[in-house]
């Protein structure tokens, strides 16, 4: 079977930085270092700053091998990368969704169906959500996060 190509479109890139992005911000929150993650998947050092660059493109299996070496699952970190659904729902999830009747989508995302409150975060409000975490979490320790 011949691969069909599929044209790149703006809207692509953005969702690979904030695939990225996410990303690092996992990686910052669980205090889990590149080179750490890079020692764990037997790759070059400067590997991820290069993914995390755009000198290498990043493909699915870079985010699945990450995730499970800093033991997470891959589905756990695409619930928080896709944790809102769009409105109004694409012609072909409403196809999807009335071919699958009977399939239920999980609490987090089918909060974001039609009539409920879309609640979708910028990457510097991700950041800022982080630190106030982390802050919280070190107070919680008895010591100032910095």
């Amino acid at each position: 079977m011949a691969k069909r190509k599929v044209p790149k479109v703006a809207s692509d890139q953005k969702e690979v930085e904030r695939v990225l992005q996410l990303l690092k911000g996992v990686l910052r929150m669980l205090g889990i270092t590149s080179r750490e993650v890079e020692r764990r998947l037997g790759v070059a050092p400067s590997y991820l700053s290069r993914v995390f660059t755009g000198a290498v493109e990043l493909k699915l299996e870079h985010v699945i091998a990450v995730c499970r070496v800093i033991g997470l699952h891959p589905a756990e970190f695409f619930c928080l990368a896709y944790s809102e659904l769009p409105e109004p729902p694409t012609d072909a999830a409403r196809e999807l969704w009335g071919t699958l009747k009977d399939f239920r989508l999980p609490a987090r995302v089918s909060a974001n169906q039609p009539g409920s409150a879309k609640q979708t975060i910028s990457g510097e409000e991700l950041d800022e959500r982080i630190q106030a975490a982390l802050q919280r979490f070190f107070a919680s320790l008895g010591r100032r996060g910095q």
